[in-house]
């Protein structure tokens, strides 16, 4: 049996590989063994395939359940787009993504069965490698946290822990894992032996992975039957039931950052002196004047000429006059990308916008494959729907039934750009009703799924 079929039947054997569509996913890409990369990495420069490190399979794979959790490992780096998230990535950068991972593959699979893969390669005594694994009880523990486990761990690094792996954790980011790197060991995010999985390099396979849009809407289409994760960190992905979900703001963003986004902003309609949310129109308004000219419109004439004895010296009249006066229009609409791809970002973003969702300037509405409206003034306490994956029909229709009246002629849409295509008779009435949609990229270059539609693209710098 060649290598690629005996490493094949080995992930088909594990129970669970059924469900997460191995057997389609894996009849799609060949699997080689190759000394090239020191994991695991999906490749296209050829044809689509799986790249497995030989010595590392050995190594750390011994059991079937191991090598599936590598290829899993690895998909998630595809679906996620991590290489794409930041435009400079870091050691410190690479450790917050696979921590992640790692605790999403823990939780959807804690059984005894798997214990041992994360385990070996990384020491739960050493900082960094103990956020690259569960705790040591914490399988035995039925996915318990056990707080012996945790006995002369500094506390910042506890509190990271804890979300990864006790009850909160559907609420960690990446930026957390990453300021917790930062502050504890530098910018260089170095730190004793640990080992990292997948392909980490922002110029590597991953790339061109997401810049084939056939492969990569193959694995997004595959996914999308996948189970959903215990563990809502996702994105980029077909996306799951909604789930309720609440921004956050930063405190502070980099100046960068902060001014482009405003610069954008004020181009949509969104921030400014109010010109914006109004149109200029004509309007005739009636002039009273008085005139020693009779005037038998003037109906105290008669009335005066009675009291009097004589008609009146002065008599009123009214003339019209047109003038231009700006009249408000449908208060702008910002639609925000809330999917998981999106989490390092978003609280910057969150704060931009506070102040002028609180001052009514503009309407927010967040989405990933589902829309929901933030109601004034709560952008920060409202609890709104998300799926964690990302689909830009559902913002298109939603700007499309709007009334036309009530409808706005510009949209801002804050997103990382992987929304998927749009429909194509959406984009045809979007066009015929003259609605210009600004988008602004955040952490991504990714143009193409908006050229048929898009009146400008903006790219935000790094928020961080």
């Amino acid at each position: 049996m060649s290598s690629d079929s005996l490493i094949k039947a080995r992930i088909y054997g594990v129970l669970s590989a059924g469900s997460y569509q191995m057997h389609k996913l894996l009849c799609l890409l060949d699997i080689e063994l190759s000394e090239r990369i020191d994991t695991a990495a999906v490749d296209v420069a050829e044809r689509p395939r799986m790249l497995l490190n030989p010595h590392f399979v050995e190594q750390y794979c011994r059991r079937d359940e191991h090598l599936f959790l590598l290829v899993l490992h690895e998909l998630y780096h595809v679906i996620l787009g991590h290489t794409r998230l930041f435009p400079k990535l870091t050691v410190a950068h690479n450790i917050a993504f696979d921590a992640v991972i790692n605790a999403m593959l823990c939780r959807q699979f804690p059984g005894q069965e798997f214990d041992g893969f994360l385990e070996t390669q990384n020491a739960w005594d050493d900082f960094p490698s103990r956020l690259l694994r569960p705790p040591p009880s914490w399988r035995a523990a039925n996915g318990q946290i056990i707080e012996k486990d945790f006995e002369g761990i500094p506390d910042n690094q506890q509190a990271v822990l804890r979300r990864l792996y006790g009850n909160e954790g559907n609420s960690v980011t990446y930026l957390e894992i990453f300021e917790l790197l930062v502050s504890t060991l530098g910018n260089n995010g170095k730190g004793k032996g640990y080992i990292l999985l997948g392909d980490h390099d922002p110029a590597g396979k991953e790339q061109a992975v997401l810049a084939n849009a056939e492969v990569f809407g193959i694995v997004r289409r595959v996914v999308e039957g996948w189970p959903p994760p215990p563990f809502h960190i996702a994105g980029r992905d077909e996306g799951r039931s909604a789930q309720f979900y609440q921004l956050t703001a930063a405190e502070r963003a980099r100046k960068e950052f902060r001014i482009a986004l405003e610069a954008f902003l004020r181009k949509a309609g969104v921030l400014g002196d109010g010109r914006a949310n109004r149109r200029l129109k004509i309007v005739t308004d009636q002039i009273e004047m008085e005139s020693v000219l009779p005037e038998w419109r003037d109906r105290r004439v008669p009335a005066l000429t009675a009291a009097w004895g004589a008609r009146p010296l002065l008599y009123r009249t009214t003339t019209p006059s047109r003038r231009p006066r700006r009249e408000p229009v449908p208060v702008a609409h910002v639609y925000l990308d809330i999917s998981g791809s999106m989490s390092a970002v978003l609280p910057v973003i969150a704060a931009a916008l506070r102040k002028p969702h609180l001052e009514g300037a503009c309407k927010v509405f967040v989405f990933s494959t589902v829309i929901d409206e933030v109601p004034p003034g709560r952008l920060l306490r409202a609890k709104v729907r998300n799926t964690f994956g990302t689909d830009i029909n559902c913002v298109l229709k939603h700007v499309l039934d709007i009334p036309q009246r009530r409808r706005p002629r510009r949209i801002a849409l804050v997103t990382d750009g992987y929304v998927g295509q749009a429909d194509a008779a959406q984009v045809a009435r979007l066009k015929a009703e003259n609605i210009r949609v600004h988008v602004a990229l955040a952490g991504s270059d990714w143009e193409k799924d908006f050229k048929p539609y898009a009146h400008a693209i903006v790219k935000l710098p790094a928020g961080n």
